[in-house]
């Protein structure tokens, strides 16, 4: 019975390779990561050709954001997502250190 099991498992995995080898797509490194995939490794069209895989979606709480909302914080402290200004110039009152206005 333990035997049978080996082989079961052994006979299993070429099968997860090739389906993994099928989703991949050949593509310039650039277009990958702004796509939202994973670079793995050169597939050699070019020097920047890379095997992309895509990423397998993030489970949980869904964002209802929509248009003049701020999105879910990264929770990463100093990180700017998208759509957030990573700086924020103020102009203060020198006499008293009083914020004026800011951008």
């Amino acid at each position: 019975m333990v035997a049978l099991m080996v082989t079961l498992l052994v006979l299993a995995a070429p099968a997860l390779a090739v389906e993994t080898v099928q989703t991949c797509q050949c593509m310039e490194y650039w277009t990958c990561v702004l796509g939202g995939g994973m670079p793995t490794t050169y597939c050699g069209l070019t020097e920047s050709s890379v095997c992309c895989f895509p990423r397998p979606p993030r489970l949980g709480s869904h964002s209802h954001s929509s248009c003049g909302r701020k999105g879910a914080d990264s929770g990463i402290k100093g990180v700017a997502g998208a759509g957030e200004w990573p700086w924020h110039a103020a102009i203060l009152e020198k006499d008293n250190a009083v914020y004026v206005c800011g951008a």
